[in-house]
């Protein structure tokens, strides 16, 4: 993989998945070039916030993430990047911009999650505790010593379930398109979200693209190196476009 010559900087602003930390994406972040600033938005209840209380809707979780990601915004180029909820999240944070005085990001790139308008196929949320445990093994992203450790399973599940819990009760309501191009990721064997990726393309009115990559859910953890060189030509060309 030839590396591209970058005139500036770029930064990628991330949100985390359901149940993810600040260094959720550290595979991807090492895999970036050093033209691209990888940061990840550290969600309520976590990592420095761990006494914070967690909140339970996507609405709550945009509205305190925008003080933090308006923070980041200076004159430096970004991107939005999000996975799986991490997905939904962000391109709620694109809308939230897009309603302000802001900069616009240069692109949307969402992985690992089905366009917002279809509604998840599980109600994960409200799956017993061994239920639950057994749906996110066969998932995977999660540390074996989390989901064999029963302690560990019981500080870390009302993390996750209520991140899922967000999750399962957003009802996309908006009707009109961004004018901001997006790249969507998604795994070849994720069941659970393959179906319904093309229609992100209903989202924008600008540039996007569909990658598809070996590997399931969390697929992003197995080819960072190709997901980093996927992200970065697809900014590359939208911050160039008269660049061959």
């Amino acid at each position: 993989m030839t590396p591209l010559s970058h005139p500036t900087q770029l930064k990628l602003i991330s949100l985390p998945f359901a149940g993810g930390s600040t260094s959720c994406y550290a595979k991807l972040e090492t895999a970036l070039p050093s033209s691209i600033q990888l940061w990840t938005h550290t969600l309520p209840g976590r990592g420095s916030r761990i006494s914070e209380k967690l909140l339970d809707t996507l609405d709550t979780l945009v509205c305190d993430a925008m003080p933090y990601i308006e923070a980041e915004i200076g004159t430096t180029p970004y991107a939005l990047f999000g996975h799986s909820m991490g997905a939904i999240t962000a391109y709620l944070v694109l809308r939230q911009i897009q309603s302000t005085t802001l900069p616009a990001p240069l692109a949307l790139v969402v992985s690992g999650r089905s366009w917002p308008g279809l509604p998840p196929k599980k109600q994960l949320h409200l799956l017993s505790k061994e239920a639950l445990c057994q749906e996110l093994r066969q998932f995977g992203g999660i540390p074996s010593q989390v989901m064999e450790d029963n302690d560990l399973f019981t500080y870390f599940e009302p993390v996750i379930r209520t991140d899922l819990t967000a999750l399962n009760q957003y009802e996309h309501t908006i009707k009109i398109p961004t004018s901001v191009p997006i790249l969507c990721l998604v795994g070849e064997k994720d069941k659970l979200n393959l179906d319904g990726t093309e229609h992100w393309q209903r989202l924008t009115t600008a540039k996007f693209q569909r990658c598809l990559f070996p590997g399931n859910h969390f697929f992003i953890f197995d080819k960072p190196k190709e997901i980093a060189h996927t992200i970065e030509h697809f900014l590359f060309a939208t911050q160039y476009p008269h660049i061959k």
